[in-house]
């Protein structure tokens, strides 16, 4: 709801010697769908979350359904569409690679493009076969240029509150739109 506060934080626990990262975080998206239940504008909102979750993969490895995670579920067409356009963009500009290398042709994808395409059409609350490879068992990694652009823009990290210098949200733009994937331009890939 629009009276419920903006947060996100970062969960950490060992089990079994493994590090479990849970993200949660939620933000205003009221307003930024069409009747198709995509992302259309760039809202403040939008833009930290972009920030959180391009700093988040320089702390670990996670697959696009850590970007559907929030307070209406992994069924929110918002987060759905939020969740694969930004997967789309950060593997396209650089800022994140596959753990894997072969990892898209292993899976029979020729490009991102494909990889992105069968994103949108998957649902991320069907877990179950080809949904549990794609939204769960695709990982990706922050790349060196992810690693410098955080560094330079992380301005404080705690475990309350992590903040960055301004202009962090518009180098990551220039990024995308140097990749010709801008956010500005709209969702690539509509969902459903």
């Amino acid at each position: 709801s629009a009276t419920q506060p903006r947060m996100a934080w970062l969960y950490r626990s060992c089990f079994n010697g493994c590090l479990q990262v849970c993200v949660f975080a939620t933000n205003d998206f009221d307003g930024l769908q069409n009747g198709a239940g995509v992302i259309q504008a760039t809202s403040a909102a939008v833009m930290e979350d972009i920030e959180w979750y391009v700093y988040l993969l320089t702390l670990g490895d996670y697959s696009p359904h850590a970007f559907v995670d929030g307070a209406a579920g992994a069924a929110d067409r918002e987060r759905w569409s939020f969740a694969v356009e930004l997967t789309y963009r950060c593997l396209s500009s650089g800022l994140w690679r596959l753990t894997y290398h072969d990892l898209l042709a292993d899976l029979g994808f020729p490009s991102i493009d494909a990889f992105c395409h069968k994103l949108s059409v998957v649902r991320p609350d069907q877990l179950s076969g080809e949904g549990q490879v794609l939204w769960l068992d695709t990982y990706m990694e922050a790349t060196e240029l992810c690693l410098d652009l955080v560094s330079r823009y992380l301005r404080s990290q705690s475990s309350d509150e992590t903040t960055f210098h301004p202009g962090f949200y518009d180098e990551i733009e220039r990024m995308f739109s140097d990749a010709g994937v801008p956010w500005s331009r709209g969702p690539v890939f509509p969902i459903g």
